[in-house]
């Protein structure tokens, strides 16, 4: 049964564990997770990469359940106005697409190839799921707008929606949080590796999220609380992803001089890879049960810290991207 978000917040408070079982393998306290988590290495380390860009929209493999109960506070702050969007909206989508096992399987074997190869590559899937993410967005997102007009809404104290599924989904079922989680990923992954040849395609996500952005804030007929979570939940408009990979294919010495003006600067991660026994989103790890496992290897990225509309356009203005 799918599992779905409503926009609701979780706070959660973890009672002290007992050490024996913080200390314990995964096999003894949990061996279900165990053999799924097996199940799910040995399918990648047999998957083309290929076939894993095809599946990067698998919403299962993000771990946004994890992300709503273990770090319920991640990208939501609470705020008087919800539009215009704070600077911190986005950063969970960061988080869930390192959190997603296939993204660094095929973050690490995009790096090992030929760029021009690779280019062409990462382009095809970025076409096709930009594709796939537009059709989904236009039979979910707009079509559902209506139940959310603002007339109708006056005077209630409470609401439910807008609801996206974000886990035990169907294999080989595409749903709209997998489907923009595989765009941005794709997106990030282009800026990472200096992927040229796909430059066209990351800057029309860059213009499509310029323009959603637009149609929601200008919607005064939409109940603004809506507007916001599709905005942050729903549409591409994740301004850390989008300038982060927008700025480096730029030289240094311009990145240098865009990031001081709008106050922002790189931020690096150490990742582990797919293969590991426990990454740093597995519930273990989160809960300080296990260790992040780096014996199999590491992956570097990058993400320029949270900035907020102003900046995101400041960008796109240095970088002589016309916003239309």
């Amino acid at each position: 049964m799918p599992i779905w978000v409503v926009c609701v917040v979780v706070i959660v408070r973890h009672q002290s564990r007992r050490p024996e079982l913080a200390q314990a393998p995964l096999e003894a306290v949990a061996p279900w997770r165990a053999l799924k988590l097996d199940a799910e290495i040995e399918r990648l380390q047999h998957e083309p990469v290929e076939q894993s860009l095809a599946k990067l929209s698998d919403v299962n493999m993000f771990h946004l359940v994890e992300l709503q109960v273990f770090r319920p506070g991640l990208g939501h702050v609470l705020r008087g106005e919800y539009l215009p969007l704070g600077k911190e909206v986005g950063e969970e989508d960061l988080e869930a697409i390192m959190s997603d096992r296939r993204f660094l399987k095929v973050f690490d074997e995009l790096g090992k190839m030929d760029k021009a190869a690779a280019s062409a590559m990462l382009g095809r899937y970025l076409s096709s799921g930009l594709e796939v993410y537009l059709k989904l967005y236009d039979e979910k997102i707009r079509a559902s707008a209506p139940q959310f007009k603002a007339k109708d809404l006056e005077g209630k104290r409470a609401y439910s929606g807008p609801a996206f599924e974000v886990g035990e989904v169907p294999e080989g079922t595409v749903v709209i949080a997998g489907a923009r989680l595989n765009v941005l990923a794709l997106v990030w992954i282009s800026g990472m590796l200096d992927l040229s040849g796909s430059n066209s395609q990351v800057q029309r996500v860059a213009q499509l999220a310029v323009n959603q952005r637009k149609e929601l804030y200008e919607d005064s007929t939409l109940d603004p609380f809506y507007r916001k979570e599709v905005l942050g939940a729903a549409s591409l408009y994740n301004r850390q992803i989008i300038c982060s990979s927008l700025l480096a294919g730029a030289p240094g010495d311009v990145q240098s001089s865009i990031l001081k003006s709008i106050g922002a600067s790189w931020q690096k991660r150490q990742l582990t890879s797919f293969r590991a026994a426990a990454t740093q989103f597995d519930s273990r790890a989160v809960l300080g049960a296990a260790k992040p496992d780096y014996s199999s290897g590491s992956l570097n990225v990058k993400f320029i810290s949270p900035l907020d509309d102003a900046g995101f356009d400041a960008v796109l203005e240095q970088l002589h991207l016309t916003q239309r």
